[in-house]
């Protein structure tokens, strides 16, 4: 899944640097000289972390599967969402400042290098949910995402990719009123691709 930033295929490097660090939290590793060259970074303050309430688990409650993957389904929404408007403080709702904090870089990253990103969650399949000792719960996904990159100078298009596959694994903790914050994802090795991703630029 590694891949190198190159200035000369800037499309492409785009293109990877957005996967990478939209599956930052995915643990999918953004290109490191696309992360020194962008600056990417981004915290919670102590006050944010304060405000939100992500880590009161009620380890004898009983996990209702559906209620966890409404959440991870609400956090891809969201998270495609605020991609597309620039605009990420809705994760608030659906995550941990953490990991909240790792899609603003993502964020950051776009804004540096005058891009804006539509992604698009094709489908999710829920393979697996397990709830884990501590309260917290352990949820493995295949997933489907559709991607175009759009100047913001141009508003051409300068990337699309469409079928690009990811087996996740969610960490879902409970929230003090019950619900589900996502607080990390990794990413499992999948080389399958619904259709071939295009590494081309598109035309209008």
């Amino acid at each position: 899944m590694n891949r190198t930033y190159s200035a000369h295929t800037a499309l492409a490097a785009r293109t990877a640097a957005y996967r990478r660090l939209l599956f930052a939290s995915l643990a999918l590793t953004i290109c490191a000289t696309a992360l020194a060259t962008l600056g990417c970074s981004g915290g919670a303050s102590e006050d944010e972390s304060d405000s939100q309430v992500q880590e009161t688990v009620i380890p004898d409650e009983a996990v209702d599967a559906s209620e966890v993957e409404d959440a991870v389904r609400a956090y891809a929404e969201t998270l495609a969402l605020g991609l597309s408007e620039q605009d990420l403080s809705a994760l608030d709702s659906v995550a941990t400042p953490e990991q909240a904090a790792e899609e603003q870089a993502l964020l950051d990253a776009l804004t540096d290098s005058g891009t804006i990103m539509y992604a698009e969650p094709v489908d999710i399949e829920f393979l697996s949910v397990q709830e884990m000792e501590d309260g917290s719960v352990i949820v493995e996904t295949r997933e489907v995402w559709d991607f175009e990159q759009i100047s913001l100078e141009t508003s051409e298009p300068v990337s699309s990719e469409d079928g690009s596959v990811y087996e996740l694994q969610y960490a879902l903790v409970r929230t003090s009123a019950g619900g589900w914050f996502v607080a990390s994802i990794t990413s499992q090795a999948s080389d399958e691709d619904t259709s071939a991703p295009s590494g081309e630029s598109t035309g209008p």
